[in-house]
């Protein structure tokens, strides 16, 4: 399963802190923005461990499901590398 993945930070300390534990866990696409590709489950517990880093009534963090087999399509520099496709395999 796939969830878009966006967020608007107000602490400095808090939005890198968030940033680290991100690109760990998904892939940057541009500022703010994230995919992350595994189950509901592994969403789940990166929004919740998310959440725990940030201030509810300072911070915004979305989790969007894409359906499956989902086209992103991009205007600009694209997030990836040249060659680097996301394709999907089974049930991402």
């Amino acid at each position: 399963m796939r969830h878009l993945i966006a967020y608007d930070i107000a602490s400095p300390h808090r939005l890198q802190k968030a940033h680290r534990y991100l690109i760990q866990h998904a892939i940057p696409l541009q500022n703010s923005v994230f995919l992350h590709i595994g189950s509901r489950e592994q969403a789940r517990q990166c929004f919740d461990i998310l959440c725990k880093m940030l201030n509810a009534k300072q911070d915004n963090l979305r989790f969007y499901p894409l359906p499956n087999n989902s086209i992103i399509h991009t205007l600009g520099t694209p997030a990836l590398p040249e060659g680097i496709i996301l394709g999907g395999i089974g049930t991402l």
